[in-house]
């Protein structure tokens, strides 16, 4: 009893935390986050692992990895602004992923078995492709895909590379943004475009080499 008191516990901690994010970033634009952060930056050489810790943490409590990038680019500079802000969202994704996997999965698993078991199913295998495809899209919430991934105790190391590496797209073109490189409507809009379209391939070359695959074992 005093374990399961325990875990809803920090299970609510962790929600309560997370609704605050989800609340404050729909209110804060990025250029008020970078000011908050710009203002209690430490003014030497450890800047920037201050502010890795500082959005790492925040992404994994909900605060959307374009407002990271946004704000690593507007303080750091382009490149080291990419860098981190792609670091950051990956740590998040693991705190977020290991806190779903620890305190939540057998909680939700007790509860609604035949669901998670068919979450576990759809990310057990080519877990980097599909994780990969879900990155690249120009829409979805990062947090709620890191919880159900940890819910669904998903393999961890492909997960993160699927999503570094997914991340990449949006937090070139938010740091940018942060760094003063401003695109046109039109670019924004070519760059959507061609994330949906990249995914809509890798989702179709998915299904085929799965159609292909049930044929040679049938």
């Amino acid at each position: 009893m005093n374990k399961f008191k325990t875990v809803f516990f920090i299970t609510c901690i962790g929600a309560f935390f997370g609704l605050i994010f989800l609340l404050i970033s729909q209110y804060l634009t990025n250029q008020q986050v970078s000011n908050f952060l710009e203002a209690y930056m430490p003014q030497s050489d450890v800047a920037a692992l201050y502010l890795l810790l500082v959005l790492s943490l925040a992404t994994s409590l909900s605060l959307p990895r374009q407002v990271a990038a946004f704000s690593a680019g507007y303080i750091l500079g382009l490149w080291q602004g990419i860098f981190i802000a792609t670091l950051a969202a990956t740590l998040g994704c693991f705190v977020t992923l290991t806190f779903a996997r620890i305190f939540l999965h057998k909680r939700l698993n007790s509860k609604y078995p035949e669901k998670i078991a068919k979450l576990s199913r759809f990310f057990a295998h080519q877990t980097f492709i599909k994780t990969l495809i879900i990155r690249i899209l120009p829409a979805g919430s990062n947090f709620i895909t890191n919880m159900l991934a940890g819910v669904a105790q998903v393999p961890t190391k492909p997960y993160l590379l699927g999503s570094s590496i997914g991340f990449l797209p949006q937090m070139v073109v938010f740091s940018m943004a942060g760094n003063g490189v401003r695109l046109a409507d039109e670019q924004q809009l070519l760059l959507s475009g061609t994330l949906f379209l990249l995914a809509l391939l890798l989702s179709a070359a998915l299904y085929y080499f799965n159609r292909k695959k049930q044929e040679v074992f049938s």
